[in-house]
């Protein structure tokens, strides 16, 4: 119960950070510039978080802390906050990683290609069905 209260709050600072990066990177950006239309503050934060979790992973493996017990909330808790894509870019380099013989690649490969096509056409399929249902 304890590991589970430490995630929420560490999701909470990760909600947080995300917000406060965001409004720093819009600030920075001029409001003439082509960038706006860009989600250039989303994409920051999606590669940071992807930095952070790739240099934790290594850092854990290289000192051997396989069962390290704060991972989940630091990993969990405050980047799944953060952002969803550092767990997406993750769990397919671990997939991708996979000895050749497994077939894991291609499970890897297909995450890939298919979580971010499934994830747009789940959101324009509730933007339809909510649109439906007003104009009905």
């Amino acid at each position: 119960m304890e590991r589970l209260l430490w995630i929420a709050l560490a999701g909470a600072a990760g909600t947080l950070a995300r917000y406060g990066l965001t409004l720093g990177v819009r600030g920075l950006l001029p409001a003439a510039s082509p960038l706006t239309l860009l989600p250039v503050a989303t994409a920051t934060v999606n590669v940071l978080g992807c930095l952070l979790f790739g240099a934790v992973i290594a850092l854990m493996r290289a000192r051997g802390w396989v069962d390290w017990p704060h991972l989940a909330v630091f990993t969990v808790g405050f980047l799944g906050a953060f952002t969803t894509f550092s767990t997406f870019a993750f769990e397919s380099a671990e997939l991708l990683g996979q000895p050749a013989g497994s077939g894991a690649w291609r499970i890897g490969l297909a995450n890939l290609v298919l979580s971010p096509l499934l994830g747009l056409g789940a959101y324009l399929a509730g933007g339809a069905l909510v649109r439906a249902s007003v104009a009905a």
